[in-house]
């Protein structure tokens, strides 16, 4: 290689091959040289230095149990180990590609480190990315100091400006990493090996029950919300409405209380307005409301709005956003600024895009606009690591469908930004009839504003078309009294448990969407259009909130969060966040261990009283069927919800024991798939008690 010829070069460290490579030809002035591994070396660069860039495959070390016992615990002790690392006495993990991959590139890193004079951690600034290049400047480099490269973009202007201020390493941000790390190790890898055993003895029978500190209260929302949806009792309420008419144009006016809660309270006054043929106008009322444009996007309104647009998981927009940092298309995603600083020169971006065909004309318009802005509209909130999301201007190439959309979201929203206000009028309108209010509401969009380059965003555009006066009247062409019920509260969805999870400082902007796909993957949560609590999920969160409530508060998982932001400030010490955190661990494994193991049966049984959605119906095909136990008899039978309407679907079901819920149907006659679980055993079987693949399991 040719650095044993050179008397020192620089080691870089970068987060992933993508990026490792997008910084080596940065700094390559002349010649880059690729070798296997993610490895790129630069005999001359910009700056007359000589570097070799590693790339690190994101976390090469992980947090582990020196213990290998998974029966041991509780565990207040744990260390860094590379992720090749033997796991269970039983023998090694397994010797994927994956792991052979990591090995290699621990030795590679290791080899380049014993030559090299100085290091650079380029890996992404902000809390994994500090873990990631310390950790390996520790583990793989022999404990050595580095200087830190900061940007935002992978552009070539941002990193070569990056290199030529390099800063020393502080530390703190890498310390407050790897103590959340540990803590979310040490509740997660305790939590779940009592309540594993609580579990297996209580009959329930799981193979295993996990929960973390951030899993816990987010888990704990979805829950609490279908608690609230099955405990909601449907109540009659009533609508009174009258169809008004001026000249041609007829339009709706509501009674100025509704809903009506009291049917005697509807039928007096709709008693009262019977007879009347005209409304008088005795109020009108029209002013104009100033709309600013959207705040460029952090990372948790980028998921949003890919979710309410698209349909796409938190997670996966995440993954998108990353793959177009790395192609230098979008700054660093992972932020929670809503701020534009002027160093990133954003009129120069704007103009660049200008050159994209897909927003040559808008962008031209906007341009031209002398109402625009000068200075992009910002957002309350700062990210001292990262400025908000925003494109950098480099023309894309050969984006899938998925990484087009949300590079449009981000790019539209970058041009909202410098647009002028968009202005509404609101038409307000109150009515007599018989000595009731009546009342209607018109909005019309006057100046579009930041919403003719931000299409995601409209405001309903209902406008009056006729002039309204005080004391006209104006003819009843009709009278209604509609009969409706209050509405459960809605099922969180992955936009809006994102949102609730952020409000209540509960997780980060780079862990939210993982810790929601976490609980989907572990069966806890079962996702269709909404997010719904599996069994499991009912009875944990209903045990953990009896015996050991710490676990799934929002306050305490709140509390941590906070003192590792002191932390990074360097306004908390490591050792007292360490020993609270440790005894809380005790105080709630002690709290489970006192725990009456049959309290996880006799719940099951309680829980099971409600009525639990087991899939589609297969006769009717629009119903949903349904385990319900009779509050007559206490027995339990399945019944399509479409039964007033006609469908008479029915099966009866076993007294006793678990019922869970499948994704599967059955072959012979398509109901669905449930599993039964008593103390003694668990089978999956045909929910259909007269079908002949049922008998035979």
């Amino acid at each position: 290689m040719w650095y044993n010829l050179l008397e020192a070069f620089t080691l870089v460290i970068a987060e992933k091959t993508d990026a490792a490579r997008k910084i080596a030809f940065a700094l390559g002035k002349k010649e880059v040289v690729t070798r296997s591994s993610g490895t790129f070396e630069i005999p001359v660069a910009f700056d007359g230095n000589s570097y070799v860039v590693c790339s690190a495959l994101g976390h090469l070390f992980e947090v582990g149990d020196p213990e290998l016992d998974r029966s041991v615990f509780p565990i207040f002790d744990v260390d860094w180990f590379g992720k090749e690392r033997k796991t269970t006495r039983a023998g090694w993990r397994k010797n994927t590609r994956f792991q052979t991959l990591i090995r290699n590139r621990v030795a590679i890193i290791t080899s380049y480190a014993k030559r090299a004079k100085r290091f650079v951690n380029a890996c992404d600034y902000d809390i994994e990315g500090e873990i990631i290049g310390s950790n390996i400047l520790q583990f793989a480099c022999s404990n050595q100091q580095s200087l830190r490269a900061k940007f935002s973009t992978l552009t070539e202007d941002e990193i070569r400006a990056a290199f030529s201020t390099l800063e020393q390493s502080g530390g703190y941000l890498a310390k407050a990493g790897r103590l959340r790390h540990e803590v979310d190790f040490l509740w997660g890898i305790n939590l779940s090996r009592v309540l594993t055993r609580a579990a297996n003895n209580g009959g329930v029978q799981f193979s295993n029950v996990t929960i973390g500190r951030v899993q816990g209260p987010a888990l704990a929302f979805v829950v609490d919300r279908e608690i609230e949806k099955r405990a909601h009792i449907p109540l009659p309420c009533w609508y009174l409405e009258c169809t008004l008419k001026k000249s041609d144009f007829t339009f709706q006016a509501k009674y100025k209380r509704s809903p009506i809660h009291i049917l005697s309270l509807a039928e007096a006054v709709f008693e009262a307005i019977s007879d009347s043929q005209y409304a008088t106008v005795t109020l009108i009322q029209k002013f104009k409301t100033t709309l600013p444009p959207r705040y460029p996007f952090d990372l948790g309104e980028l998921q949003r709005e890919a979710f309410y647009n698209y349909g796409m998981t938190p997670r996966a927009t995440s993954g998108i956003a990353e793959k177009l940092y790395l192609r230098a298309l979008i700054s660093y995603p992972r932020t929670e600024s809503q701020k534009l600083p002027q160093s990133i020169h954003p009129e120069e971006i704007l103009r660049r895009l200008a050159k994209n065909l897909n927003y040559s004309n808008n962008i031209e318009t906007l341009l031209a606009d002398t109402s625009r802005r000068r200075f992009p509209w910002q957002g309350p909130r700062e990210d001292p690591a990262h400025p908000a999301i925003y494109p950098t201007g480099e023309l894309p190439n050969k984006l899938t469908e998925d990484e087009r959309k949300i590079y449009d979201l981000i790019t539209r929203r970058f041009c909202n930004t410098f647009a002028p206000d968009a202005i509404i009028e609101k038409t307000k309108a109150s009515f007599d009839i018989s000595t009731n209010e009546f009342s209607a509401e018109w909005e019309n969009v006057v100046i579009e504003g930041w919403m003719k380059y931000y299409p995601f965003r409209k405001a309903s555009s209902v406008s009056l078309p006729i002039e309204l006066e005080t004391g006209e009247k104006l003819r009843i062409d009709a009278k209604s009294k509609v009969e409706k019920y209050t509405q459960a509260p809605p099922r969180y969805n992955e936009g809006s448990l994102l949102s609730k999870m952020e409000s209540e400082g509960i997780g980060t902007k780079a862990t939210r969407a993982d810790t929601i796909s976490t609980l989907i993957d572990r069966k806890y949560i079962r996702k269709s259009r909404d997010l719904a609590p599996e069994e499991n999920a009912l009875i944990l969160v209903n045990q953990l909130r009896k015996h050991c409530p710490m676990i799934i508060s929002t306050e305490m998982t709140r509390s941590l969060e906070n003192k590792l932001e002191l932390l990074q400030k360097e306004q908390e010490r490591e050792e007292y966040v360490i020993i609270e955190e440790l005894n809380n661990i005790r105080v709630s494994l002690r709290n489970l261990l006192e725990m009456d193991d049959l309290d996880w049966q006799t719940n099951v049984s309680s829980l099971q009283a409600k009525n639990l959605p087991l899939g589609r119906c297969p006769k009717c095909k629009t119903g949903n069927l349904q385990a319900i136990r009779s509050i007559r008899t206490r027995k339990r039978f399945i019944r399509c919800t479409n039964y007033e309407d006609g469908c008479k679907t029915s099966s009866p079901l076993p007294a006793h024991g678990v019922i869970k819920t499948t994704s599967n149907c059955c072959d012979s006659c398509g109901w669905p798939m449930i599993i039964l679980r008593s103390r003694a055993s668990a089978s999956q079987k045909c929910s259909n008690y007269f079908c002949i693949a049922s008998k035979k399991t």
